[in-house]
C-alpha cells in the first residue's frame, strides 16, 4: 500500500470516526480469515470439479445488502428460469447454492427467497473465499450460477410471469395486527412514498456523506408534502417508507404516516405494505422494487438518468428531472440529454457542468393526479395516447442513435411518461 493510500484511509477514519474504524478493522479481519480458509476451500472446489460429471455443483452471490437488488434481481432470475431462459438450471444433476453478502437488508425477503432457492447460511468470509478460489481454477464460469446481478428486465419477463412470491396468510395476519395500530384497515387504500436520501447508504458504510457519487439522486421530503396531503384528502393513506431517513415528513393529517421513523417498522411490514399498495410514488430507490415484484403500479418522479428509465414496467409512469448547463437558462431536450452524454450518467461528478432541477411540488402533484386517473380508469384519453406515442418514438430513436454500453430496455416499453409534462413542455421532445 502506497503512502497516498495510507493517507486516504487515515483521512476516512478521521472523518468517519469510530464507525469507520470498526468497519475497516472488520475488513482486515475478514481478509485474514479468507487467507486461512483459502487452501481448504481450494481443495474442496477441486474435488467438486472431479465429481462434476455426476453432480454439478455451482455457487452464486445474492446482493443481500441492497433491497432493490435483492428483490428485483432475484425476481427476474426466477421469472427467466420459469421461461426456460437458464436451461442449465433445469438439468437433473446441477445443484445451485446461493451465498449471502456481508449484510442482509431485509431478513423476511431473504427467507421468502429461501423457499425458491437454496441459500447457504455460512459466514461471509467463507462465501467470499469460495468465489475467490473458484476464479483461480480453470473454467470457473462453469461453476458459477447463472447471472443474477441485473435488475433490468430486458427480456420483458415481468409481462409474461406472475409474481414469484406470495405472502403466507399467517404472516399477513401478524402484519395486519400491527398495521391497524396506524388506524388503517384491510379495505383501505394506501400509497407507499419512497423519497431517496443518503441515510441508508451512510448507515450501511458507517460514514456521513460517504456516497456522494449518488447524491444527484437525493431529494427533499418536503417537496412531497403537497402530494401526500392531496392523496390523504382522497381517503388514501400515505406511508412514507424507508429503513432510515434524514428528514421527517411533518403533517397533522392522520392518513399521512412517517413510517420510516415509526417504532412499528419491520421487514415484514415493509413487504406487506409494498406488496399491497394502491401504487408506489418513488424517486427511484431500493424499496420500490418490492411493489415492482408484486406488479403494483409505480409512479417515478425526479428520475435520473433518463436513459435508465424503467421502460419495462407495466401500468407505471415516469417524470424525470430537468437538466441545463450552468451557464444557460435553457433546459436540455430529451435528444440533447442523449447527445451530450448525460442519458446514462450514474455518478454525481458526471453532472458537474449541469444544474439538476428537481420536479416542483406542483409538477409532482400533477403527475400523481394524472397517474391516479390512469390507474383508476384504465383507458387513456386520446391526448394521453398521442403524447405516449410521441415520447416512445423519440425515446427509441435516442437509444438507437446513442446506445448504452449494455442493454437496458426490452423490445416492449409499456411504461408511460407524464402526458401533462409533455403538454406543458412541448420543446422537450423536439
Amino acid at each position: 500500500m502506497s503512502l497516498l493510500e495510507i493517507k486516504t484511509q487515515l483521512l476516512a477514519i478521521k472523518s468517519g470516526g469510530v464507525p469507520v474504524l470498526k468497519r475497516k478493522l472488520s475488513r482486515i479481519l475478514e481478509l485474514f480469515l479468507v487467507f486461512i480458509a483459502y487452501i481448504p476451500i481450494f481443495i474442496l472446489l477441486i474435488l467438486l470439479r472431479l465429481i462434476s460429471p455426476l453432480i454439478h455443483i455451482r455457487f452464486g452471490f445474492l446482493t443481500t445488502e441492497r433491497i432493490g437488488h435483492l428483490a428485483m434481481n432475484t425476481e427476474l432470475y426466477l421469472c427467466e428460469v420459469d421461461q426456460k431462459q437458464h436451461s442449465e438450471t433445469i438439468k437433473k444433476y446441477t445443484f445451485d447454492f446461493w451465498l449471502e453478502g456481508r449484510s442482509v437488508c431485509n431478513q423476511y425477503l431473504l427467507q421468502a427467497w429461501a423457499q425458491k432457492l437454496t441459500i447457504l447460511k455460512i459466514p461471509y468470509f467463507i462465501s467470499r473465499t469460495i468465489i475467490l478460489a473458484n476464479s483461480a481454477l480453470p473454467k470457473s464460469h462453469h461453476f458459477l450460477c447463472s447471472r443474477i446481478s441485473n435488475d433490468r428486465d430486458i427480456n420483458n419477463v415481468l409481462l409474461k410471469s406472475p409474481s414469484r412470491l406470495k405472502l403466507p396468510n399467517d404472516d399477513l395476519r401478524i402484519a395486519w395486527k400491527e398495521l391497524k395500530k396506524f388506524g388503517i384497515q384491510k379495505t383501505d387504500r394506501w400509497v407507499c412514498l419512497q423519497v431517496r436520501d443518503s441515510a441508508y447508504l451512510d448507515e450501511l458504510t458507517g460514514t456521513n456523506n460517504a456516497n456522494l457519487y449518488h447524491s444527484y439522486r437525493d431529494c427533499s421530503i418536503n417537496d412531497f408534502l403537497g402530494v401526500a396531503e392531496f392523496l390523504a384528502n382522497q381517503g388514501i393513506y400515505v406511508f412514507r417508507m424507508g429503513r432510515v431517513a434524514n428528514q421527517r415528513l411533518i403533517s397533522s393529517n392522520p392518513l399521512i404516516i412517517d413510517y420510516a421513523f415509526s417504532d412499528l417498522r419491520s421487514d415484514l411490514l415493509d413487504m406487506v405494505l409494498g406488496s399491497g399498495c394502491f401504487f408506489c410514488l418513488t424517486t427511484g430507490s431500493g424499496f420500490d422494487a418490492i411493489p415492482q415484484i408484486f406488479r403494483r403500479p409505480i409512479l417515478e418522479v425526479n428520475y435520473l438518468p433518463i436513459g435508465h428509465m424503467r421502460t419495462f414496467l407495466n401500468n407505471s409512469m415516469c417524470l424525470a428531472r430537468k437538466l441545463r448547463f450552468k451557464n444557460s437558462s435553457e433546459f436540455l431536450s430529451l435528444e440533447e440529454i442523449f447527445k451530450f452524454g448525460f442519458a446514462y450518467s450514474l455518478s454525481t461528478e458526471e453532472y458537474e457542468s449541469l444544474e439538476i432541477v428537481s420536479n416542483t411540488p406542483e409538477e409532482i402533484l400533477n403527475a400523481a393526479t394524472e397517474f391516479l386517473g390512469h390507474i383508476s380508469q384504465g383507458e387513456k384519453s386520446l391526448f394521453q395516447k398521442t403524447a405516449q406515442e410521441k415520447f416512445i418514438n423519440k425515446f427509441k430513436y435516442c437509444i438507437k442513435m446513442y446506445p448504452p454500453s449494455e442493454p437496458l430496455h426490452g423490445s416492449l416499453m409499456p411504461m408511460n411518461y407524464s402526458s401533462q409534462f409533455i403538454h406543458d413542455n412541448p420543446e422537450w421532445l423536439d
